[in-house]
């Protein structure tokens, strides 16, 4: 896992984006961080995530999809953690 993807699944972990109705938009994601990425290409990189089983789709904020971190996420984000440790 890269920096960038870790960044990611830090900000649905630590914003509380745990379940479909706390999801975050890629807008929210990316006003809460400033990560160096287009809107595309983050959203291609939670899309990526979603088929690993790490990020679900949450419910609708308007037109915009929100994403939120699972349970496997979780792990792989503490996974990540612990090895940096």
């Amino acid at each position: 896992m890269n920096k960038v993807e870790f960044i990611v699944l830090s900000i649905l972990y630590q914003n509380e984006a745990v379940s479909r109705l706390k999801g975050l938009s890629v807008k929210d994601i990316l006003t809460i961080e400033k990560l160096n990425l287009k809107e595309n290409t983050l959203y291609k990189q939670l899309k990526t995530f979603q088929q690993q089983g790490f990020v679900g789709t949450g419910a609708k904020e308007g037109k915009a999809l929100t994403f939120y971190i699972t349970k496997a996420g979780i792990k792989k984000l503490e996974e990540e953690q612990a090895n940096e440790g």
